[in-house]
């Protein structure tokens, strides 16, 4: 369960790293 929900967090990481660097290219 505890690496489920690391991998979880990690994943969101990445979506808010991908759309911060979305916003700074735009």
């Amino acid at each position: 369960m505890a690496e489920e929900n690391e991998s979880m967090e990690m994943i969101s990481f990445g979506i808010v790293a991908s759309a911060g660097q979305a916003r700074s290219l735009a």
